[in-house]
């Protein structure tokens, strides 16, 4: 089980160093720490933004997995 903090939240990044912009950005994130875990699949939860998050990118058509 992890718990990931959202890059971007406040005291987690530095300011002005924020690499997402839209939906897009933060699924293609979280398909890139699913993969550097070496998760294919996963089961997300979250609450407020983070669920937010986690619809979004169930909601995908598909999943690109690392090979």
């Amino acid at each position: 089980m992890y718990a990931v903090d959202l890059m971007g939240d406040a005291g987690r990044t530095e300011p002005g160093r924020v690499p997402f912009k839209n939906a897009g950005d933060l699924t293609t994130w979280l398909d890139s720490l699913l993969d550097g875990l070496g998760h294919a699949r996963t089961d997300l939860c979250g609450h407020s933004y983070g669920a937010w998050i986690a619809v979004t990118w169930a909601a995908r058509p598909h999943r690109r997995i690392a090979t």
